[in-house]
């Protein structure tokens, strides 16, 4: 719950504290400290921004490095406040928190994960999935040479650019004789159609017996959109022609994801 509640808190006081900063600015023309504090919470609306609009490699994560530094010299910047004058400025105030926010964020959202019992050359779990047509997929007709991706839902960015490289990329596992499903909690929206076949993981059930599901991780208020509101961590599993696990991938980290060539090494 703290982390549904969470992001949706953050975003809100990013936008809530720019409007301010930019106000502050406008007022003081020249003020370090208000010039900080847009920079500080400017980098975090840009971010978020960014890997909702714009297409993203979350595997290589250089832009978090990049708004972590600069929000450090923004603070920096803003902080001399702190010496020059013996008052707290404002704008110090406001940047320190967005600050703290995003060291927060990370921290929440590097560790999700539990221990997974799955590793290489075990099998699958059984397991029941439920297809586009309403019909039943188990685990046995899925379990042999298969790329599966365990996916927080199409409205997770990070999840559709990875599904998207992967149906992209459709051909070199067919040409191996690999099937590629995405299984979700949420229901289907048949975004994929033709390159990947989705699943849904009703209620979570087969996600939990993973020890992926994690309790009401979904941002808040994203639940009246029908989404809910548990969410398996990411997980990529490749299997064999017996049906054994050949490759995994599995993250603490929900924005960092294995690309295709990660799994394709394994098939050469």
């Amino acid at each position: 719950m703290l982390r549904s509640i969470f992001i949706t808190v953050y975003v809100i006081y990013l936008l809530v504290g720019s409007v301010l900063s930019v106000a502050g600015y406008i007022e003081t023309p020249g003020h370090v400290g208000w010039y900080a504090s847009i920079v500080v919470h400017m980098i975090g609306v840009i971010w978020f921004s960014y890997i909702y609009l714009s297409k993203l490699k979350s595997a290589h994560l250089i832009s978090l490095v990049v708004t972590t530094s600069t929000g450090a010299g923004a603070l920096i910047a803003g902080g001399h406040y702190l010496i020059v004058d013996s008052t707290i400025q404002l704008p110090v105030i406001l940047s320190f928190i967005a600050f703290g926010f995003w060291g927060i964020y990370n921290f929440l959202y590097a560790k999700m994960s539990k221990k997974l019992d799955l590793t290489i050359g075990s099998s699958l779990p059984s397991g029941t999935f439920t297809t586009a047509d309403g019909s039943s997929m188990t685990t046995d007709q899925l379990s042999k040479n298969s790329m599966i991706i365990f996916h927080r839902g199409s409205w997770c960015p990070f999840c559709n650019e990875q599904l998207d490289d992967f149906s992209k990329d459709v051909v070199s596992f067919e040409e191996k004789g690999v099937k590629l499903y995405a299984i979700s909690t949420h229901p289907i929206k048949e975004r994929w159609t033709g390159s990947i076949t989705e699943l849904q993981d009703q209620d979570g059930v087969y996600a939990n017996s993973l020890g992926i599901l994690r309790k009401s991780t979904l941002p808040f208020g994203l639940s009246i959109l029908g989404y809910k509101t548990d969410l398996p961590a990411p997980l990529a599993i490749l299997t064999d022609n017996e049906g054994k696990v050949k490759a995994i991938h599995k993250t603490d980290d929900y924005r960092r994801r294995p690309d295709t060539g990660y799994f394709l090494r394994y098939l050469n």
